[in-house]
């Protein structure tokens, strides 16, 4: 489970969680958006505040997000036929 996910099901406030944990605010937010990785000790410190439902692993070494669909370049997709 990511933080993201974990912080949404359980509908718990970045400023809560990061007083928990004992950082500030914005590095939960950089952390919970994939924007930064915590350092291993701030990640057993997440782990531990979850309850294990985050893992350092996860927090540490995040699995590769699925690409983005992109709309369909394929200009055989977008001609209408000309009657002949």
């Amino acid at each position: 489970m990511t933080l993201k996910e974990y912080l949404t099901a359980n509908k718990i406030k970045l400023t809560d969680f990061a007083s928990k944990v004992g950082i500030k605010q914005p590095y939960v937010s950089l952390i919970k958006n994939g924007h930064n990785r915590p350092s291993p000790d701030v990640a057993l410190r997440i782990e531990q505040a979850t309850g294990g439902a985050v893992t350092v692993m996860e927090l540490l070494f995040p699995s590769p997000q699925p690409p983005r669909p992109t709309l369909s370049t394929n200009k055989a997709c977008n001609t209408v036929p000309h009657g002949d």
